[in-house]
């Protein structure tokens, strides 16, 4: 993936003969005069956390900063603000969300509702405008998108979309911590609970660190990036979190403590002994506490499941503290499984501009489809996983030990 120079002209309106509903104004926006915008207005709206300011703030200073920002007025009030980046992949110009494959649940500024006429004419202008130089794309991908949110249909759904590969699972932390245990084991979970506690404290004592200072963020996260490093690899998985700019991006990101933005990211660890022994990302948005990505200590003390110790006390903090949905995100896995009870499955919006985006379309559709059907068929997953495991030479045996139930597959 590279980067691509984005002019910065500012197209105060799309004349570009594409019919608008209703009067519906849609602007492209350079970077400086759109991430003011978003700024301005972002706590007015309803929006996923890679449309917040500070993710796409931090991204462009630390990953890529070739953004564009798509606005649709109507009446001169925005009722949408759309952050798109542009990169390079498989020789093609891709205006995605911002963060690529970290972004999910996502959902554009939306501060009120368009109806299907005005949505679907939003879609028509920014593929013409995407289509025009000085940007020449060849494919929009809106990928992992939430179908709705705080009640407001996506409008990029409006013109049709698919399945996500992979669900994203949650569970109701709304009531008593008790209650939530009752319907999930819950004699099994605190007996295991008490065990782990007792392992730990033989291991020199424990804390939990919930949230984690901000001046400690920098210095965890490059434990976190070890530690999934070493998960990753012996999985057979290609390390989402290797490459140094994303990680100079992570480090800014939850080290920012600026109170006005509603999408709250924070740290939270085990502490055992004199180490780390697990380590959860996550973000607050409203009453939502969604866990972006965990990791855990590859030791002696794996057998004891630090992570899922972790998970265990940050539910029980959720339910005490007015959250009302734990998300536990993307990956289909035994540990989240044991907790979760609701599924959601995000959409994709693929939108080939050019000749070739549109021959693109269909290979992406394609792929998308091989890996729902694998994904969704147990025993074909997991000889997939296992496959994977081979590969980077790591038995299954080896693995099974410390990965069962700890939260390392997002």
């Amino acid at each position: 993936m590279s980067g691509v120079a984005i002019p910065t002209q500012h197209l105060k309106k799309v004349e570009i003969g594409v019919p608008v509903a209703a009067a519906l104004d849609v602007a492209f926006l350079p970077f400086s005069e759109g991430i003011a915008k978003l700024e301005s207005i972002s706590r007015k709206g309803s929006h996923g956390f890679s449309c917040a300011p500070h993710w796409v703030g931090h991204w462009a200073g630390h990953v890529n900063s070739n953004i564009i920002f798509v606005t649709a007025m109507q009446h001169g009030q925005i009722k949408l603000i759309l952050p798109l980046e542009v990169v390079r992949k498989s020789g093609l110009l891709v205006a995605q969300f911002v963060g690529g494959s970290h972004a999910n649940a996502n959902f554009p500024v939306t501060l009120a509702p368009l109806s299907k006429a005005e949505a679907c004419s939003f879609l028509d202008a920014l593929e013409h405008g995407l289509r025009q130089k000085p940007w020449s794309i060849d494919v929009i991908m809106l990928e992992r998108q939430l179908d709705r949110l705080e009640g407001i249909e996506n409008p990029l759904l409006a013109k049709g979309s698919s399945i996500s590969p992979n669900v994203s699972l949650h569970l109701d932390v709304s009531q008593s911590f008790d209650t939530v245990l009752e319907a999930r084991s819950g004699k099994r979970k605190r007996k295991r609970y008490r065990s782990q506690q007792r392992k730990f404290e033989a291991a020199g004592g424990f804390e939990i660190l919930d949230p984690a200072p901000e001046t400690d963020c920098g210095s965890l996260l490059e434990t976190y990036f070890a530690m999934k490093a070493d998960q990753l690899k012996g999985k057979g998985v290609a390390n989402v979190f290797g490459n140094t700019r994303e990680q100079a991006f992570f480090k800014a990101l939850f080290a920012d403590e600026g109170p006005h933005y509603d999408h709250k990211f924070y740290l939270s660890c085990l502490n055992v002994g004199s180490k780390t022994r697990a380590i959860y990302g996550s973000s607050l948005h409203g009453s939502r506490q969604m866990v972006h990505f965990t990791a855990f200590a590859n030791d002696a003390l794996t057998p004891a499941s630090p992570g899922d110790f972790l998970n265990f006390v940050l539910i029980e903090a959720a339910c005490k503290n007015g959250i009302e949905t734990y998300d536990l995100g993307i990956g289909d896995e035994g540990y989240k499984r044991s907790w979760c009870d609701v599924e959601t499955w995000h959409r994709d919006t693929v939108i080939g501009v050019s000749l070739r985006g549109k021959l693109a379309k269909i290979q992406f559709g394609a792929i998308g489809s091989t890996k729902r059907w694998i994904k969704n068929n147990e025993k074909l997953w997991s000889i997939a996983k296992r496959i994977r495991k081979f590969k980077a030479g790591k038995t299954t045996d080896q693995q099974s030990a410390g990965s069962a139930e700890d939260g390392s597959e997002l």
